[in-house]
C-alpha cells in the first residue's frame, strides 16, 4: 500500500493552479461545469447540514 506524500500533492496542485492562471488560454469558461460544480457543492452543503444537525464541533 502507498503512503501518500500530502506535500507531495499541494505542491503538484499548486503548480498545476499557478499553471493555469498563468495562461489564458487555459481559463475558458464552461457554463455546463459550472452548473455541475453548483449541484455538487448544493449537494455537500445539504449532507454538512444533515450530518451536523445544528451541533458545534468548533
Amino acid at each position: 500500500m502507498r503512503i501518500l506524500n500530502w506535500n507531495q500533492i499541494y505542491e503538484t496542485i499548486a503548480s498545476t493552479v499557478k499553471n493555469v492562471l498563468s495562461k489564458k488560454e487555459l481559463q475558458v469558461e464552461d457554463p455546463e461545469f459550472d452548473r455541475w460544480c453548483d449541484k455538487v457543492v448544493a449537494v455537500l452543503e445539504k449532507a454538512k447540514k444533515r450530518f451536523f444537525n445544528g451541533r458545534n464541533l468548533v
